[in-house]
């Protein structure tokens, strides 16, 4: 039976507990502080020496942002493989410490960012592998307030700045797949601010050019301070235009012929974070590498640097 700890048991790491319930075989922690509520089939840990007692073989880190590097580094101190919720961290001054103990260690590191595995984006994919593109652009824009519907938004570690909040951070998620899809991110230019009246200490709204290292370039905004929310890769290629909807979970073709023709994929909210907990087991299993903390810490570089003003 594999041993698995979650550190950092909000609604994401609940959700993680949930899906990993249904691999079945998996005994599941939680490292809490004192007096926190039981979750159903998560046994709490209130210290680390009880963390180091349990020897949990794999840690799934979903606490803030700011959080994520200290927390590996203790889990892979204690030989664990590391399942780290997006972003890897707020900074990098502690990456190489981490990099080192995962070398010596040979532990896998994998930095998750779910929307790799959306049918839309991976058959997007498959149409870039066999046709090139002159343009593209990417939206998201959402409104923080609505995220969770009862909760005071400004509490969220999204919002705050010692935490790892605001759109770069938070909406990476874009650049991620912009990488996946077109290849290695060079450099980003463009601007970023706090245009709304939120609450909030950090951006809420970027506007990106980005640069690969192929030459090529795309636009892509971001923001959590609009409505309706929209979620859309828009690809001008050679033989058509594609449109992918992330919200409406649509991929649609705009031949030049003037034809149209639209696939809808049947998903729920748990698959593509399921699809990922898959790939990330069954690669343990198998032996064969989900290791993605130097790609990850890649991405990261370019978003510290743009947000200082660097190229």
């Amino acid at each position: 039976m594999k041993k698995i700890l979650i550190i950092g048991l909000g609604s994401i790491g609940q959700r993680y507990a949930s899906l990993l319930h249904q691999h079945g075989g998996l005994e599941i922690f939680a490292l809490r502080q004192q007096g926190n509520d039981v979750v159903e089939g998560v046994k709490n840990l209130y210290s680390w020496d009880e963390v180091a007692s349990a020897k949990p073989d794999i840690a799934f880190i979903t606490n803030p942002t700011s959080l994520h590097i200290a927390t590996a580094i203790q889990c892979a101190r204690l030989g664990m493989h590391l399942f780290i919720e997006k972003p890897l961290d707020k900074n990098l001054l502690a990456f190489d410490e981490l990099h080192a103990i995962v070398k010596e260690q040979q532990l896998q590191c994998y930095v998750a960012y779910n929307l790799r595995f959306h049918p839309g984006i991976l058959d997007l994919k498959e149409v870039l592998s066999q046709e090139s593109y002159y343009y593209a652009h990417i939206l998201n824009s959402s409104y923080l307030p609505a995220w969770r519907p009862g909760a005071d938004y400004w509490k969220n570690y999204s919002g705050q700045a010692l935490f790892g909040g605001g759109v770069l951070l938070d909406l990476s998620h874009e650049l991620d797949y912009a990488q996946f899809l077109f290849g290695e991110i060079q450099h980003i230019e463009g601007y970023f601010e706090h245009s709304s009246d939120l609450k909030i200490d950090v951006e809420d709204t970027a506007d990106l050019s980005v640069f690969f290292i192929n030459q090529r370039r795309i636009q892509i905004h971001l923001d959590f301070c609009s409505l309706p929310v929209e979620r859309v890769i828009k690809v001008f290629g050679q033989k058509s235009v594609y449109i992918v909807d992330l919200i409406k979970n649509t991929f649609q073709t705009y031949s030049y012929d003037g034809s149209i023709k639209e696939v809808n994929y049947e998903i729920d909210r748990n698959a593509m974070y399921a699809r990922q907990i898959d790939y990330f087991l069954i690669g343990l299993r198998n032996e064969t590498s989900v290791d993605n903390l130097e790609e990850s810490a890649k991405l990261l570089k370019c978003i510290i640097e743009f947000k200082a003003g660097k190229k």
